[in-house]
C-alpha cells in the first residue's frame, strides 16, 4: 500500500513538473483540462466517486395577490377548526370580520407545550379587539389589515388564509386575486 501511494505520488510530481517545464500551466483549456483529468484520476484511485449533482428544483415565486374594487361587496367565507365567519375585503389593506363570527377556543400549542407564534399574535389581535367580543363570538364588526391577520384572529392562522376565505361559487379568495 505504502509503496502505491508513493508511485501516485511521484507519478502526479512528474505530471506537474512538465506541466511547468512546457510552460503550459497557465490558465489554459488544455492545461486546465489536463490538470482535472490528473485530480480525477487520483480520487478514482483513492476509491472516490464523484457524481452529477441532482438538477435543483427551482421553487415557484412566492404568489402574489391584488386587491380589486369588484370584491368589496363579495363575501367570504371561514370554516377552520372550530371557527366560522364572514369576511369582506374592503380596501387594500383592509378586511372585516362581520359580527357574529365564531372564534376558535382552545388555543394552538407547540410540540414543547408552549405556545405557538400565532397563538400569541392570534391573542393579542383578539386583545386589541376585546371591547367586539363576548364568548368567542364577535358583537361588532371587526377590521384588521391582512388575510393573516384574519386567519390568525379566527382561528390562531395555522394555515394558509389564502385557501381558506371561499366565495359562495366555491371559489377561494387566491383564485380570484392572484397575479401572476
Amino acid at each position: 500500500m505504502a509503496s502505491r501511494t508513493a508511485w501516485t505520488g511521484s507519478r502526479s510530481s512528474a505530471f506537474f513538473e512538465q506541466l511547468i517545464a512546457d510552460g503550459s500551466a497557465s490558465a489554459t483549456g488544455t492545461a486546465v483540462q489536463q490538470l482535472l483529468e490528473a485530480q480525477m484520476w487520483v480520487l478514482v484511485r483513492l476509491g472516490i466517486q464523484l457524481k452529477d449533482a441532482a438538477p435543483t428544483k427551482k421553487r415557484p415565486p412566492k404568489a402574489r395577490h391584488r386587491f380589486n374594487k369588484a370584491l368589496k361587496t363579495h363575501a367570504f367565507h371561514v370554516k377552520r377548526g372550530g371557527s366560522e365567519a364572514t369576511v369582506y375585503w374592503t380596501a387594500a389593506k383592509e378586511m372585516t370580520i362581520v359580527p357574529g363570527a365564531k372564534l376558535v377556543r382552545e388555543p394552538m400549542l407547540n410540540r414543547d407545550g408552549s405556545q405557538s407564534y400565532g397563538t400569541k399574535y392570534g391573542d393579542k389581535l383578539r386583545a386589541d379587539n376585546a371591547a367586539k367580543i363576548s364568548d368567542y363570538t364577535t358583537t361588532a364588526a371587526v377590521t384588521l389589515r391582512s388575510v393573516n391577520e384574519v386567519g390568525l384572529f379566527l382561528y390562531y392562522g395555522d394555515t394558509n388564509g389564502w385557501l381558506e376565505l371561499i366565495d359562495d361559487d366555491g371559489k377561494t379568495l387566491d383564485e380570484l386575486t392572484r397575479v401572476d
